[in-house]
């Protein structure tokens, strides 16, 4: 059959064969080495696909090769709970100087350690929209007064964060139930800090 006589399942499940040959045909590398080389890989996600990260190529170039292959809107970065300084390395700042240039959204899974990088980025590049994950990983259950918190609500001074209005689940102490109040009420000062055009919505 023709590709464009093939339903989106078959479609999707074709490029992810593709994928996996190409993926089989590139060199290994350990979480080991990773961890040796103090770098970790970005996950550029891309409806659906994630790229492999080789390590012949910079992080920006596999954006670049995303871009092109996929015409994606954006990505996801995950990162540890320790900042290795990556996001404001020359590779980083290259990175995102080409995802601001691309008009893409960077969807970012951090926490407090890692928001004072993430504000220098967004000056860096007014034009890039930062979304933070899960309300920032800011938790209930860290205190009202808590250092996630406190950065979180320092990145409302740059206008093109946004933060995610998601994770109720995830903030609230164990014995929380729906609606989670505790955890709504670290979300009313985010909320507060970023007004209401700078929340998104999220499962």
């Amino acid at each position: 059959r023709q590709d464009h006589d093939r339903r989106p399942g078959d479609r999707r499940r074709a490029e992810r064969r593709e994928l996996l040959r190409e993926r089989a045909s590139l060199p290994c590398r350990s979480r080991h080495d990773d961890a040796e080389s103090g770098k970790r890989s970005a996950r550029g996600i891309a409806r659906g696909q994630r790229m492999h990260v080789h390590p012949a190529t910079s992080r920006a170039d596999r954006l670049r090769a995303a871009i092109d292959r996929w015409g994606i809107s954006g990505f996801t970065h995950y990162v540890n709970e320790h900042n290795d300084g990556w996001l404001t390395s020359d590779e980083g700042m290259a990175f995102f100087a080409l995802a601001a240039e691309a008009n893409l959204v960077a969807s970012i899974a951090a926490g407090g350690p890692w928001f004072a990088d993430v504000r220098t980025v967004a000056a860096a590049f007014p034009t890039l929209p930062i979304l933070l994950h899960h309300q920032g990983m800011a938790r209930a259950t860290d205190g009202p007064g808590s250092v996630t918190l406190r950065e979180v609500l320092a990145c409302a001074n740059e206008p093109n964060i946004v933060v995610k209005a998601s994770g109720f689940y995830y903030g609230s102490p164990a014995w929380a139930e729906y609606p989670y109040p505790e955890q709504r009420a670290v979300f009313g000062r985010i909320a507060e800090a970023f007004g209401p055009t700078r929340l998104a919505w999220g499962s």
